[in-house]
């Protein structure tokens, strides 16, 4: 069905004229009735109209002045993590470097003392007398030193240091001298222990020393594990303070190795001047890159200075996060709420003229439809009196009786549009009276059937029930009722196609009792849902105009479903018919 706003019946139909009944109620009263009745759960369909149709400007504004207040709130959550952040990876870059200088300082004082002691004429001396006496006690690594590990290297047999100078201990010992000997901290012995340092690393300390001249006073370091700890090893060549012959050997010169391990101790005291804890040795580096590589002498890393990631901007927001946020919220706040009232300024100036547009557009439907629905009526009544009075037809009493009958179906027509106004303008001002009782559905859509079968007969369209209707009951004003249901009867039939049938039906649902109306006629195109029920609708077509009516119809059955509690709603298909249904709560039948 194209337009289903006008439900008039047709000006030769039967109407139900609204009565009151012993007790019934105003509108008031039936407004308080109705509030008493169980409520129903059927959802009432959206109201039309203009206001439906046009862009909510308050409701639009709010969402953008809540959006701007989001927005802005995390723009300054955002920004005051990003500096956070930014802060916290200046201070992790930092610490990176100072971490890295701290071993490098402790690998340059390590060199620096390992070369004092080794080019002392004292050292030197006793080196080469064999003078092991002194050597213990300058040099030997002791608790409360300096350096953990003292190794003195000599060559091989004092003839110089063979290919495998750095091998097993045997072989300094088949010549009947020894390779290398030395103390750590940790022995508590007075003798000194050969092959205290692994030979490879030994020769790895050599191979960097061989790097600069036997005649320069200069030393070498890198990191090596023994003993599964991980050391910083310095070696130097020992030497007179003051003079190097240019064409000694390095071969005939032995070496002084000083170690310190990296102990958690020594690992805290590197870290304490700046502020860095957790310093420790770890095989990877810790997430994030989080490390500063230990080599050895090959530049192999065997293991990374690792600390705990300096977090100075995090904490800075820790404390002052909550008040900041607390400042932040109340001024977004007060913000929102100024434009709040704004905003509704705002909408109740839309409203306004939102009301006054509908007014006026609703005022022009009135005009432009009444005047078409009275001019009609109108125009053939009196023609039909000037044809009368001209005693044309005083000749032909059955013309005469035609014309007649004619001008009379016209003034029903007139008297059903002034009905249906003075309806409207009951239900506008709360005067309509209802009577609620229980009403067999049943008895309400026979009636209805009955006084539009007439209509329906006019061009052939059939109207069909199952057999027999359910014995359901609704609370109910009946006549209200049947004038429901006998508009939607008449609108179907105004817009079937002649010879079609409408099915109409009475279901028991969980909601409550459906009563569908199904036509096989022309369908509502999409788009027109927000006039069907509005009051005056009319979709500017021919076959709406063809088929005349005010455009009240569907507007009043709305009004009556309302103060019923009930739904009334339509399912349509373009060119494949529409049906409409209204839904009641159930009510038990009387006693």
């Amino acid at each position: 069905m194209t337009i289903l706003p006008n439900l008039d019946a047709d000006a030769r139909a039967p109407r139900l004229r609204p009565h009151n009944r012993r007790g019934s109620v105003p509108a008031g009263g039936a407004r308080r009735a109705a509030k008493e009745q169980p409520a129903s759960d059927l959802a009432q369909p959206p109201r039309g109209g203009l206001a439906g149709q046009k862009i909510n400007f308050t409701r639009n504004l709010k969402s953008a002045l809540l959006a701007t207040a989001v927005v802005l709130a995390a723009a300054i959550a955002g920004l005051a993590i990003g500096i956070t952040n930014g802060q916290d990876r200046l201070a992790l870059d930092a610490s990176h470097r100072m971490v890295e200088g701290a071993f490098k300082g402790l690998a340059d004082r390590t060199e620096i003392l390992t070369r004092e002691h080794a080019f002392r004429d004292e050292t030197y001396r006793a080196v080469q007398t064999g003078d092991e006496e002194w050597i213990y006690a300058n040099l030997a690594a002791r608790a409360g030193t300096v350096h953990e590990l003292s190794v003195i290297v000599e060559p091989a047999s004092r003839g110089g240091f063979d290919q495998d100078r750095f091998g097993p201990a045997d072989v300094g010992q088949e010549r009947g001298e020894r390779a290398d000997f030395g103390w750590r901290a940790d022995v508590a012995t007075r003798a000194p222990t050969p092959g205290l340092i692994p030979p490879a690393v030994l020769a790895g300390l050599d191979d960097q020393l061989d790097t600069v001249p036997a005649t320069a006073r200069a030393a070498a370091s890198s990191y090596a594990w023994i003993d599964g700890e991980l050391w910083l090893l310095a070696i130097s060549r020992i030497g007179p303070r003051d003079h190097i012959a240019p064409d000694v050997a390095d071969a005939t010169m032995p070496r002084l190795v000083m170690g310190k391990r990296l102990s958690p101790e020594l690992l805290d005291r590197i870290g304490a001047p700046f502020l860095v804890s957790g310093l420790k040795v770890t095989p990877d580096a810790a997430p994030g890159g989080i490390g500063v590589a230990l080599r050895d002498a090959g530049g192999t890393v065997l293991g990374h200075a690792t600390w705990a990631a300096p977090t100075p901007g995090w904490r800075v927001f820790a404390a002052i996060g909550a008040p900041a946020a607390l400042v932040t919220a109340v001024t977004i706040f007060v913000l929102v709420v100024a434009a709040n009232h704004l905003v509704e300024s705002a909408g109740r100036l839309e409203n306004a003229l939102v009301r006054a547009r509908q007014a006026n557009r609703a005022k022009s439907d009135f005009v432009a439809t009444v005047s078409h629905e009275l001019r009609t009526p109108v125009t053939s009544i009196m023609g039909s009196l000037d044809l009368i009075a001209s005693g044309a037809l005083s000749g032909s009493p059955e013309k005469a009786a035609e014309i007649v009958d004619i001008a009379r179906t016209n003034s029903r027509r007139l008297a059903t549009l002034i009905e249906d106004l003075l309806q409207i303008q009951k239900m506008e001002t709360g005067n309509l009276d209802y009577h609620f009782e229980p009403v067999a559905i049943g008895t309400a859509v026979e009636q209805a059937i009955r006084l539009t079968r007439p209509i329906a007969g006019n061009t052939g369209i059939e109207i069909k029930t199952p057999a027999p209707l359910p014995p359901l009951h609704v609370r109910a004003d009946q006549s209200r009722l049947e004038q429901v249901i006998t508009n939607i009867l008449s609108n179907a039939v105004k817009f079937s196609h002649p010879g079609s049938e409408i099915l109409v039906d009475v279901i028991e649902r969980p909601s409550g009792v459906r009563v569908s109306v199904a036509d096989h006629g022309i369908g509502i195109p999409d788009g027109a849902r927000d006039r069907v029920f509005a009051p005056f609708g009319q979709i500017d077509s021919s076959d709406t105009r063809s088929a005349g009516g005010t455009g009240l119809g569907l507007n009043i059955a709305k009004r009556i479903m309302e103060a019923h509690r009930g739904l009334i709603d339509y399912r349509a298909t373009p060119g494949g018919g529409t049906t409409f249904y209204i839904e009641l709560p159930r009510a038990p039948a009387p006693a």
